[in-house]
């Protein structure tokens, strides 16, 4: 009697010793948990679109200087300050003629500069260009239709 005593004892201390180890503890029934961490990291990023500057007809003997208006989109993330530059002169050729036109951020500007932008959101902003053919254009030699591009540069 005395040793199934004995040994009933020494199950039940091994039971509990077996269901107190947290390794062991999975096999009790009771559930285990921990977390799982997740990171990501949002890094700037702008996007830029380009559009057309259409100075239409132009006539390089009446004197009188083209303008034109444009638009070119800009995207970034929330947050993002980017600083945006354009070549202020520029070059529309047509074989050997060429017209020279003029970027401005603002109405009757000769020089684009650059332009601090800063996303308020992560919609896309559209940004105006004002365009100058100057009305003296020694370089043209050929009638028809002259095209160049100029380069929208985003910094951020």
């Amino acid at each position: 009697m005395k040793a199934t005593r004995y040994l009933m004892a020494a199950l039940t201390a091994g039971a509990l010793a077996v269901t107190a180890h947290p390794v062991l503890a999975a096999f009790s029934g009771s559930p285990v948990t921990n977390t799982l961490n997740a990171r990501a990291n949002v890094v700037a990023r702008c996007a830029v679109g380009g559009t057309l500057l259409d100075f239409g007809d132009f006539d390089p003997l009446a004197g009188i200087p083209g303008a034109a208006t444009a638009q070119f989109s800009i995207q970034c993330v929330t947050g993002t300050v980017a600083t945006i530059q354009m070549t202020g002169v520029t070059n529309m050729t047509n074989g050997a003629s060429t017209l020279t036109y003029q970027l401005g951020q603002n109405l009757g500007d000769t020089s684009w500069g650059s332009k601090v932008y800063t996303a308020a959101n992560a919609s896309a902003q559209m940004i105006d260009v004002y365009g100058i053919l100057p009305a003296s254009q020694p370089g043209v030699s050929a009638i028809g239709v002259h095209t160049g591009a100029a380069t929208i540069t985003v910094t951020f």
